[in-house]
């Protein structure tokens, strides 16, 4: 509804831009500065992970799936920066400017899907002409386990030298239990992980279900009336 308010074509791929919040970080970069618009495609398996708003199939990548992706199926991302010609005074403006840059983002990965999935699958050069403006995120499992385990020694090198090693094995227990239970919890209750932060999917699978059973009271009520 938002998007033909504006007069544009319902997106398909992207949420409307958040205008209002950009305008507050806009005074931020008064002193100059550019503002860039960055499009993200997660590839995974031959799909197109972020594909329609409305597709089954959808998924974004969290913590949780990019992890997988070491011992499973990895998520190949890819990048494309675009350079934004924004006013930081005029915010009917700005709203224009961020409305067609969502627009464009929407075709974009719209163009990612039917090189992933349609019928233009197969026409190769065609496909590496439109990847070319992408640049991919080379992902070093090697190094990001390598400094895990870096990571893991010095806690414990300094757990040993402070004589506090129970209290640190006891800690670990208590977190990885507390972190999987509420996330399994949240995926019992979503259908799926939202994994940006620890502690997000639990607490937005609860919010969901609350909010969800909180309608339906409300419509009783209403229906009862």
């Amino acid at each position: 509804e938002f998007c033909k308010e504006q007069g544009y074509r319902p997106f398909e791929y992207t949420l409307t831009p958040r205008y209002k919040g950009t305008t507050c970080l806009l005074k931020q970069t008064e002193a100059g500065g550019p503002v860039v618009s960055v499009t993200l495609a997660y590839i995974r398996d031959g799909k197109l992970l972020n594909c329609r708003l409305t597709s089954p199939n959808r998924v974004i990548p969290d913590i949780y799936l990019l992890h997988q992706g070491i011992g499973g199926k990895p998520v190949h991302v890819y990048i494309h920066l675009e350079r934004l010609d924004i006013s930081t005074t005029n915010v009917p403006d700005l709203k224009k400017v961020l409305m067609t840059d969502y627009e464009r983002k929407d075709k974009m990965l719209s163009m990612w899907d039917k090189f992933m999935l349609g019928e233009q699958q197969t026409q190769s050069a065609e496909k590496a002409s439109w990847m070319s403006q992408f640049t991919a995120i080379d992902m070093n499992v090697k190094s990001a386990l390598l400094y895990q385990l870096l990571h893991a020694i010095v806690m414990f090198a300094a757990a040993s030298l402070c004589g506090c090693m129970d209290k640190l094995l006891l800690s670990i227990k208590i977190l990885f239990v507390t972190v999987a239970s509420c996330h399994t919890l949240g995926w019992v209750m979503n259908s799926t992980s939202m994994e940006s932060v620890p502690f997000e999917t639990g607490i937005k699978g609860i919010y969901k279900a609350t909010t969800g059973m909180k309608r339906t009271n409300c419509l009783d009520k209403c229906k009862s009336k």
